[in-house]
C-alpha cells in the first residue's frame, strides 16, 4: 500500500494504490485527505476486493493513519 500526492482535474487529491504479492494493481481510491479514516476507508475497500484471501503481511511508507488502522484492526485482518 502507499499513496501520493498527485493533481486531478486542478485539484490536489490523494491516490491510495494497494498491489499484491505479483506487483498487480488490487484496488486504488482518491481521498481529500491523508488521515487514519481514509486509510481505514482503503484498506476495507482494498480487502473486500480480494475476498478470496486476507493479507498475510502489509506493507506500507509507515505513515502514522496506516499505524493506527492496522494496528486498532489487525485481528480482524
Amino acid at each position: 500500500m502507499d499513496e501520493s500526492y498527485i493533481r486531478v482535474g486542478g485539484t490536489w487529491r490523494y491516490l491510495w494504490r494497494a498491489v499484491d504479492a505479483n506487483g498487480q494493481m488490487v484496488d486504488f481510491r482518491l481521498t481529500a485527505r491523508r488521515d487514519a479514516r481514509a486509510a481505514k476507508a482503503f484498506l476495507n475497500k482494498a480487502i473486500e476486493r480480494v475476498r478470496l484471501h486476507r493479507p498475510v503481511t502489509i506493507c506500507t511508507d509507515k505513515a502514522q493513519a496506516y499505524r493506527r488502522v492496522i494496528r486498532r484492526d489487525q485481528s480482524s485482518i
